[in-house]
């Protein structure tokens, strides 16, 4: 086919490129009710802007994979994310799909699984983003004892 430079590079992109491009993409959009519910969330100590940035790297991830899991600080951000309608839907163009929020059944099955991705998630986060600087965000002290 005969396509665009543009259209061109999308489609040779890396995962890691899309995510990134995705990431910086989020970062550009109007979140002025999200920073609004986020201040008065209990983020347990967290900083807002912090939580924020690290729900748009997964969100960012989740993007490129089809099995990711936020910590719950991060799912808590993004709850509130998905409660302004316009704004999520907008993401959703932004992104290319429509990420879905999918929670588990509490079956041990769902929870051992939803551990898996989590997991894989962290290992997708550093490879794309490098080093994870704010463990406790993801809900772990050192990744490597985690496990």
């Amino acid at each position: 086919p005969n396509y665009e430079p543009e259209v061109w590079h999308a489609l040779r992109m890396t995962k890691k490129e899309k995510a990134l491009r995705v990431y910086e993409a989020l970062k550009k959009m109007d979140w002025h009710v999200l920073d609004y519910k986020l201040k008065l969330a209990d983020l347990k100590g967290e900083s807002w802007e912090e939580v924020k940035d690290e729900c748009f790297k997964y969100l960012a991830l989740c993007s490129v994979y089809k099995r990711c899991a936020p910590s719950s600080i991060v799912d808590e951000c993004w709850h509130l994310m998905i409660l302004d309608t316009k704004r999520y839907e907008e993401l959703g163009s932004v992104v290319g799909n429509f990420i879905h929020h999918s929670p588990n059944d509490g079956t041990k099955k769902a929870i051992g699984e939803d551990l898996e991705a989590f997991w894989e998630t962290l290992d997708y986060y550093e490879e794309t983003f490098g080093e994870i600087k704010n463990l406790s965000i993801w809900g772990v002290q050192e990744k490597s004892a985690e496990k």
